[in-house]
């Protein structure tokens, strides 16, 4: 049973006329009638009573007609979410972020994401960048919003940067000042977030010094915690500055080249078209001259 000889069976249940019938379905007459020989046949019933001067649907026609109908409906909306899914326009997307994504990207990416693709459905998990990174290898990820960095299998489009900043307790020796110097820093305990001391360290050693002591924790949140408990201070990209707490301050480095790059992440073969269309609406939105709507300055 194919949905040729569905389509024709309904046009003539339809029509009653075979002449109307076959050029609903752009077929010959003969043609039309051989469908419909050939679909009574495979049911094993009488679809049709024919006269020399009239069609009309039996009782089993009748019955089979709405099984007929519910059918092709069903055939023709796997069409159009086969084609919605070529387009990218529908299917499941499930999306990482970084715990400091959220204030910045993720509200108004998603509300344009939602706006042209709102037949996606969309799943999203707060993770770490390392553990996007292997959610998008192993297959349990479709896009991350994460950290720039390199992974064979992946692709990385940078949608924002932001530099570094101190993040400081109230009454640090250096809260005062308009801005620090990495310098300046290098005889208090370092507080960073798990696996992102690199660049910084880096920066540090770029002129001269070396933090006393590094301790670490797993968030961005804890460390800030931390910071205002006065167990020392930080160095975190200016996202930072949204984990608001009364006994911490947020001051510019000066003469600090350090930033931090946000991108969105997916595997370079990745078959799902929605996590495309993602990338590229987040793309787009960074080449717009709001670029987020976000400030790259305190």
């Amino acid at each position: 049973m194919d949905e040729t000889g569905l389509a024709a069976f309904v046009a003539l249940a339809e029509e009653l006329n075979f002449t109307r019938a076959a050029a609903c379905v752009h077929v010959t007459q003969p043609a039309l009638t051989k469908q419909i020989q050939r679909l009574e046949a495979e049911l094993g019933i009488q679809l049709f009573a024919r006269t020399k001067r009239a069609v009309r649907l039996t009782t089993d026609g009748e019955w089979v007609l709405g099984q007929a109908r519910q059918a092709l409906a069903a055939l023709n909306q796997v069409a159009l979410s086969a084609e919605q899914l070529r387009r990218g326009a529908a299917g499941t997307l499930r999306i990482g972020f970084t715990p400091t994504a959220p204030q910045y990207v993720v509200p108004p990416l998603m509300r344009r994401f939602r706006e042209l693709r709102p037949d996606v459905v969309c799943s999203l998990v707060e993770l770490s960048t390392e553990d996007q990174i292997a959610g998008l290898l192993d297959g349990s990820l479709d896009v991350g919003i994460l950290r720039n960095r390199r992974a064979p299998g992946l692709i990385f489009h940078v949608v924002l940067q932001e530099p570094y900043i101190a993040v400081l307790p109230r009454e640090h020796r250096l809260a005062s000042r308009q801005s620090v110097r990495l310098q300046d820093l290098a005889k208090d305990d370092l507080l960073m977030v798990t696996k992102t001391e690199d660049p910084v360290l880096a920066s540090f050693r770029a002129v001269g010094v070396q933090p006393a002591n590094i301790r670490y924790a797993s968030q961005m949140h804890a460390v800030t915690a931390l910071v205002a408990s006065g167990c020392g201070v930080s160095v975190m990209p200016l996202s930072a500055r949204h984990v608001r707490l009364p006994d911490v301050v947020y001051r510019p480095l000066r003469n600090s080249t350090l930033t931090a790059s946000m991108a969105l992440a997916m595997p370079r073969t990745s078959p799902n078209r929605s996590a495309r269309e993602f990338v590229r609406i987040g793309c787009e939105m960074a080449d717009s001259t709001m670029r987020f709507g976000y400030q790259t300055r305190l």
